[in-house]
């Protein structure tokens, strides 16, 4: 097996055959660094084969399976199947410019230009941290370090901000944070409602609140933190128990359609939500089962009115919706929602909507957000 194909140069990969309906593997390769990766397998009598990468060199780049060369195939012919992706040169110069706009914009003590920033201060810097970070500024970057030291020194009162440091930190490091990220997690634990959902903490809880407190929680074990099952399984039954008869999910529960629509976002947030408690909680087949029809049905919604020029089902949130397809479609491994690739439909998007100067709409969270669906951010390891 040859390839060589720049910064897309695959990584980590698999050469599988089909054999009646499960997949078989031929040969593996972890890890491999060199510009032109090679892999030899043996033989087999099969029809069907794939080759499965898992990793790339550059997670920002992707792979041509025209570049294969297989240097031995028999009699046999390798053709390819076309798969039609928006031109990943110009996603890299979108990311480029994203990232040199939130530079500009970041002021000398640390902040974003954001309305956020009085209610939220840490949670605008840490998510302007964050996509710095998945965009590819190394962790000892000057500005990366100095965002570290800042994040350290807020006080922690909201539940979206404490969240995002997690986030960022863990991001930054699995190995330096650890005693910070247990600070977050604690904080978080202590601010879960009785029904194992989140709120800003004060108010009443919701299902976005409680996403990110779960990306927070997940983020802070990576590094190091500890979290008690419990908290997982008080969240995980409450989603398990309580989808909408349509299959999605909504932003406050138990309200009225009018009040409070189901929307694209939110139900990818309950996807996101049921997936990182179940990684966190032995296997149970009464509630995996269970899941696996909540998770169908949730599935289905969005699958059905996915889009990437807005929110189903409303009109707001629609770059944090777009981050939320990123997440579900990573955490789940899926390449299509429904008929469309997510990634290619929403990557096709951004590139034609990001303004000259390398924002979205001027508008820092838009950027953030848009920046960390370019870069895959749930699944790439920066």
């Amino acid at each position: 097996y040859h390839s060589e194909s720049g910064r897309g140069v695959p990584r980590s990969w698999k050469v599988e055959y089909r054999r009646g309906r499960r997949w078989r593997r031929a040969g593996a390769v972890k890890d491999s660094f060199t510009n032109e990766p090679r892999q030899k397998f043996k033989g087999a009598s099969a029809s069907v084969w794939r080759i499965k990468v898992e990793r790339l060199v550059d997670e920002r780049s992707a792979w041509n399976p025209r570049e294969i060369k297989f240097l031995h195939l028999g009699d046999q012919e390798f053709r390819p199947r076309p798969q039609a992706s928006v031109a990943q040169k110009k996603v890299n110069e979108a990311i480029d410019k994203g990232v040199a706009w939130l530079k500009k914009r970041q002021k000398e003590d640390g902040t974003f230009p954001s309305r956020n920033n009085r209610e939220f201060p840490m949670g605008v810097m840490s998510l302007g941290a964050l996509a710095l970070r998945k965009s590819g500024l190394d962790r000892d970057d000057p500005i990366i370090q100095d965002l570290v030291r800042r994040l350290s020194r807020m006080e922690l009162k909201k539940t979206y901000s404490v969240a995002l440091q997690a986030m960022f930190l863990s991001a930054v490091s699995h190995k330096r944070h650890t005693e910070r990220l247990q600070e977050l997690a604690d904080w978080l634990v202590k601010h879960q409602g009785p029904n194992g959902l989140w709120g800003y903490p004060e108010g009443r809880v919701d299902v976005s609140n409680t996403q990110y407190a779960l990306l927070g929680l997940k983020a802070a074990v990576e590094g190091g933190a500890t979290v008690k099952a419990k908290v997982w399984q008080e969240t995980w039954d409450w989603f398990l128990k309580n989808p909408e008869k349509t299959g999605g999910f909504r932003y406050v529960p138990k309200k009225s359609p009018g009040e409070d629509p189901v929307t694209g976002s939110m139900t990818a947030a309950g996807l996101a939500c049921m997936k990182i408690c179940a990684d966190h909680l032995p296997r149970e087949k009464g509630r995996l089962r269970l899941m696996e029809k909540v998770q169908k049905n949730a599935l289905t919604w969005l699958a059905q009115r996915f889009v990437a020029e807005m929110n189903p089902g409303s009109g707001r949130s629609h770059y944090y919706y777009l981050y939320g397809v990123e997440r579900v479609g990573s955490y789940f491994r899926l390449r299509r929602l429904g008929e469309q690739r997510w990634y290619d439909t929403g990557a096709a998007h951004l590139v034609a909507h990001q303004f000259r100067n390398g924002s979205w709409h001027n508008n820092f969270e838009d950027t953030c957000f848009a920046l960390l669906f370019l870069n895959r951010a749930s699944t790439t390891g920066r």
